[in-house]
């Protein structure tokens, strides 16, 4: 009886082995939760680079084209002949834009490299362990001292609880 019962912890412990890999190891499940938010993160980038490169080449474009110096030139003050030009009191501001982004705010996902599988196999058998000694324990307390019988301890208990003065 008392091997199956060390048997049933060993086989215990090597199942919490189990589970305990499967969640904190380096192929666990935490590890692909965060490989995967890292994959977001990279695929959300890549969509970023892939609009910043359309707006380029949509502005190369741009930039070749005669309309595209005409509005320069007109927006720097120079005129064409025969134009009317008319003058404010504020002058009008050219509005720069960079197509470098500035840094995002956001913190950059790190991928959780997981637990040793040796680690994770001391907890598995500190829990063996940790049932062995409960187990010794219970045995021990369940079965009392061995230097009595058990005939004359149950006489003298009930003897002594039937003499004592319950009022």
């Amino acid at each position: 009886m008392t091997t199956r019962k060390v048997l049933l912890s060993a086989f215990a412990s090597f199942m919490l082995f189990i589970v305990l890999l499967s969640v904190f190891g380096h192929s666990g499940v935490l590890v692909n939760r965060s490989l995967a938010a890292k994959l977001d993160e990279l695929s959300r980038q890549e969509q970023e680079r892939r609009l910043e490169i359309e707006a380029l080449e949509e502005r190369r474009g741009q930039v070749s084209s005669e309309a595209y110096f005409d509005d320069v030139a007109l927006s720097l003050g120079y005129e064409r002949e025969g134009d009317l030009v008319f003058y404010f009191e504020d002058p009008d501001v050219l509005e720069v834009t960079s197509s470098v982004q500035a840094p995002s705010d956001e913190e950059p996902v790190e991928v959780w490299e997981g637990v040793d599988s040796w680690i994770l196999a001391l907890v598995a058998a500190g829990f063996w362990i940790l049932l062995l000694v409960v187990m010794f324990l219970v045995q021990t307390f369940r079965h009392g001292p061995r230097g009595e019988g058990d005939a004359g301890r149950t006489e003298s208990g009930r003897r002594g609880l039937d003499e004592f003065d319950w009022s």
